[in-house]
């Protein structure tokens, strides 16, 4: 249900998407004066050709880059204008890295370099000193930006001027520091030659160039691709990460380096690792941006399935990865790492996929470093009966209980509460209260409802007036439910809602596997190390039993120490709202909040200066600061990544808000 100042103390609202900065306008005079400057030292280096010797190209540090391998876009050759590189005019802020530097800042992408190269225009070029290992055919993952799409906007050259990547499109990301990857093939001669990096048209960054072989020395391109032990994983159940296709390098997956401590495991392994994840086997790491590793499944029944991915990972890792088909269409969205605290320690991270019936190829593409992958369990989103070998939403085997011992319920909703508390409190500490009726799980883990409007189920631990203690709230009248797990206020106790309807099928909102899992000082921690310096306090002011919201918080209200926290940034759009108005969707600014969706999800989810495109782009959102980064955490915790983190949170869909017409029964779990 949408979060309504009576009901919640905020109101609510939408956004715009965005995270990439704007390049400030202040640049331009730099830029006009840096130019003439140039243009001086283009003219006294042609008057003085006749004594002056022609500037010498090599490679930056002396050193060819090793291909495969990456090269950085900072790391163009030396020589300089008309030799290394040519450019129309100076531009650049990080240009200190080289004495030679042009056009480079610094970059916010992470696996790569740091700096990027840009002020990209046609007809500029940038050289690069390669030392081929082995001649054939290359797939070169470029790591390109662009606030809106480029057509044409670069290619690779050889020496003789020979385009050999085709021209390269660069796709709309929506910002200059928002990243992806794009992919072409050149084919190499072995040994030390120069590539070319030509820009065609203007408007994009690129990061760096990562090549991986394809196939080389004149033998055949690698066998055909195929399922890894000759059957097609089954979907809905797991696949390993280890048993990726076979078929070798660029058909079956794509690495710029071979890793890995037990690649014995399969003749062409790469990356591979014993892990101490629960079940041993291998774990799949040494992840890069530009890698993917294919899988051959087979589909049972068409329909949207939950995938719950298996990963580690020393440190968060924004757009660490995402699932896509064999025609390149990302199913998963940006998946996000969250911080394990180690390559070993693990948690499951839950996204949705929609699938055709039968046998195709899925990829998993590694857009970020940073993280390793186990495994990948794929359940149905729909159907009567849990999928092998775990649960519903993602959670292992067994977390829902026997849900055929729940009771039936004439013209009304049985609740089923649960007690996930990893044993920190028995059944009898764990209380429920609803409509006036208050028992704990030991004396009645049931209750039929028959009608609840705008109520809430409360939930304590130890005692009734603990102050362990959280909520759901909801609608319902007959067998008709609107509810949600809410974050807006605070985060109270890890709480989440399994749906079951006449007609089987289900849903699940609120907090994934790996909050029920962990402890609670872990939860907290882990959102500590999530958030930036300003929103820490939060895991401190009421610990440990709540985490609230930074609307609730005095150094975010006028006078606190972060009032001006969000305020430039709504006034850059015009809009007057104080740090609390816009972290609660409240009135009192102009234009008021409380009655402008659109706007206040677009101000929290840092995406309000963009197009409405991006606005509806949840992979855009949390990117750009300043945000509500306290949203952004729930949001990376929950089932499916959706969660309620601020009153309007439900605009673009991205809340755990649910609706039935047809509930059968409701599971309610309740951890620590």
């Amino acid at each position: 249900m949408r979060h309504l100042p009576a009901l919640r103390l905020p109101a609510l609202v939408r956004g715009w998407p965005g995270r990439s900065r704007s390049r400030p306008r202040s640049r331009v005079r730099v830029a006009m004066v840096a130019a003439a400057l140039f243009a001086l030292a283009l003219t006294g280096a042609n008057a003085a050709g006749s004594v002056a010797r022609a500037a010498t190209e090599g490679p930056y540090g002396g050193t060819a880059a090793a291909v495969p391998g990456t090269i950085f876009a900072e790391n163009y050759d030396t020589g300089g204008q008309g030799v290394a590189y040519n450019v129309t005019s100076v531009n650049g802020t990080a240009n200190g890295y080289r004495s030679d530097g042009v056009d480079l800042e610094a970059t916010t992408d992470t696996g790569g370099p740091a700096n990027d190269l840009g002020w990209t225009a046609a007809g500029q070029w940038f050289k690069y000193t390669v030392n081929v290992t082995t001649a054939g055919t290359y797939t070169v993952g470029l790591r390109l930006s662009a606030p809106t799409a480029v057509t044409d906007g670069l290619h690779i050259a050889n020496s003789a001027g020979t385009n050999l990547s085709g021209n390269v499109n660069v796709p709309a990301t929506g910002g200059w520091q928002t990243w992806v990857t794009a992919v072409a093939t050149v084919t190499l001669p072995a040994g030390t030659q120069t590539l070319t990096v030509d820009q065609d048209h203007a408007g994009w960054n690129i990061n760096f160039l990562a090549f991986g072989l394809n196939s080389g020395g004149g033998s055949p391109p690698p066998s055909g691709e195929a399922p890894y032990g000759g059957t097609a994983a089954a979907v809905p159940g797991t696949v390993q990460a280890e048993n990726y296709d076979t078929g070798g390098q660029a058909v079956a997956y794509n690495v710029t380096s071979t890793n890995g401590s037990a690649n014995s495991y399969r003749s062409d392994g790469v990356d591979l690792e014993a892990t101490t994840d629960t079940g041993g086997g291998y774990d799949l790491g040494w992840t890069s941006a530009g890698q993917w590793f294919r899988y051959t499944v087979n589909v049972a029944t068409a329909g949207t399935y939950t995938v719950g991915l298996r990963l580690a990972a020393p440190t968060a890792v924004t757009d660490a990865l995402h699932i896509a088909n064999s025609a390149g269409t990302n199913l998963s969205g940006n998946v996000t790492a969250p911080a394990t605290g180690g390559y070993q320690t693990w948690t499951t991270v839950t996204v949705t996929v929609t699938l055709p019936a039968g046998t195709q190829t899925l990829t998993v593409d590694q857009d970020h470093a940073g993280w390793n992958i186990n495994y990948l369990a794929f359940a149905t989103s729909s159907g009567g009966s849990p999928p092998p070998g775990g649960s519903y939403g993602g959670f292992p085997s067994g977390f829902w209980g026997t849900t055929t011992s729940i009771p039936t319920t004439s013209n009304g909703i049985e609740f089923d509460f649960i007690n996930a508390t990893n044993g920190a409190y028995p059944n009898s500490e764990v209380y429920w209260d609803v409509n006036g009726v208050e028992e704990s799980i030991a004396q009645s883990p049931y209750y039929s409802m028959a009608s609840c409007n705008s109520c809430r189920v409360y939930f304590y631990l130890g005692s009734t007036n603990s102050q362990y203690n959280d909520f759901i709230e909801l609608n319902s009248s007959g067998t008709t439910i609107n509810a949600d797990t809410s974050r807006v206020d605070a985060f109270g106790l890890p709480l989440a809602i399994h749906l079951h309807n006449s007609d089987g099928t289900d849903t699940v909102v609120g907090e994934n596997d790996s909050v029920f899992a962990e402890s609670r000082t872990a939860l907290f921690t882990q959102f500590e190390n999530f958030v930036p310096a300003a929103f820490k306090q939060l895991a401190t002011v009421d610990a440990p039993f709540s985490i609230p919201s930074p609307t609730d918080v005095a150094a975010f209200q006028p006078g606190g120490a972060d009032a001006s926290y969000m305020t430039a940034y709504a006034a850059s759009l015009g809009d007057t709202e104080t740090t609390q108005q816009v972290f609660g969707c409240q009135g009192g600014g102009s234009p008021a909040l409380n009655g402008n969706a659109a706007l206040c999800a677009g101000l929290n989810r840092c995406v309000a200066q963009f197009s409405t495109a991006v606005q509806n782009t949840p992979s855009d959102y949390y990117q750009n600061a300043p945000c509500n980064y306290y949203s952004a955490f729930w949001h990376s915790v929950a089932v499916n990544g959706l969660a309620y983190g601020f009153a309007y949170d439900d605009d673009n869909g991205q809340s755990s808000d649910f609706n039935s017409t047809d509930a059968q029964y409701v599971q309610v779990a309740v951890g620590f």
